[in-house]
């Protein structure tokens, strides 16, 4: 049937029987596609190539009523798929029942139209095929590029959102250190009745996170700590942005808990630490 021009194929789904010679059970078909030379079937049963099968199928014909059609022919192809089995018959030219070819070849004729594929959308639909036998979909370069634009713009939109709330992150969490600075040297101007200049002494008496103390010393770290003034009265400790080119500034704290400064980013972007 694969030798005929595709104009002659028709879309014809019919539930059939399948008789084999070498067999004397009948097994269950579905014709879905169908030329006057041979048909696509489509079964759970597996059929050898070459092996005589006979098709038993009941046709409404018009002006008869109900007829059984009985054709015979040979398996020409199989094609094996987890839901079942897709092959193709031909059928024979010296028909035992030759007029059962004509009813069916006229039947054909009146209630089908010709179809380009083999196997239509709807035929596959139809008999559980698996996707890859239906007509292949897929995007074109257009719609490709089209997606690729809109994600592109997202991410431009995005980003600067990110980093800024990554800042924000950073500032109050060196905000929340420079507390931690001035709540160790209210410990400490208790016990001695000044405030400490190094941050060491601060972390021998277990005041202060070591990664406090050892920013100044961490390339990466995002801020680093120092005290730059400190007397009986007063101190002042600021925290210096670093390990970035492109947010900068400082923020501080002096004896009184207030946190000054501010960080400033791309195109003039401020960020203010929390209180």
């Amino acid at each position: 049937m694969y030798k005929y021009r595709r104009y002659e194929r028709h879309s014809f789904i019919a539930e059939l029987v399948i008789r084999s010679e070498d067999r004397s059970a009948c097994y269950s078909a579905r014709m879905f596609n169908v030329s006057q030379k041979g048909a696509c079937l489509f079964s759970r049963y597996y059929f050898r190539v070459g092996e005589l099968v006979t098709l038993e199928m009941i046709l409404p014909i018009k002006g008869v009523g109900m007829r059984r059609v009985i054709l015979n022919g040979v398996v020409r192809h199989v094609a094996v798929h987890e839901c079942g089995n897709i092959f193709g018959v031909e059928f024979h030219n010296n028909q035992e029942n030759s007029g059962d070819l004509r009813v069916f070849n006229k039947y054909i004729a009146d209630n089908c139209t010709s179809r380009n594929e083999v196997i239509g959308s709807e035929a596959a639909d139809l008999i559980d095929v698996p996707s890859n036998l239906d007509n292949n979909k897929a995007f074109t370069l257009m719609e490709t590029c089209i997606a690729l634009i809109i994600i592109s713009l997202m991410v431009v939109i995005a980003a600067p959102i990110y980093h800024r709330a990554m800042e924000h992150a950073r500032v109050s969490t060196a905000a929340a250190n420079l507390k931690t600075i001035w709540s160790a040297q209210r410990v400490y101007w208790l016990e001695y009745r000044t405030f400490s200049q190094d941050m060491d002494t601060l972390q021998s008496m277990d005041l202060l996170n070591p990664e406090i103390v050892n920013s100044a010393t961490d390339p990466d770290a995002p801020f680093v700590y120092q005290i730059t003034q400190a007397d009986e009265d007063s101190f002042t400790a600021v925290a210096i942005r670093n390990a970035s080119g492109v947010w900068s500034g400082q923020i501080s704290i002096d004896q009184t808990g207030q946190i000054e400064g501010q960080i400033t980013g791309p195109e003039g972007y401020v960020i203010q630490p929390p209180q």
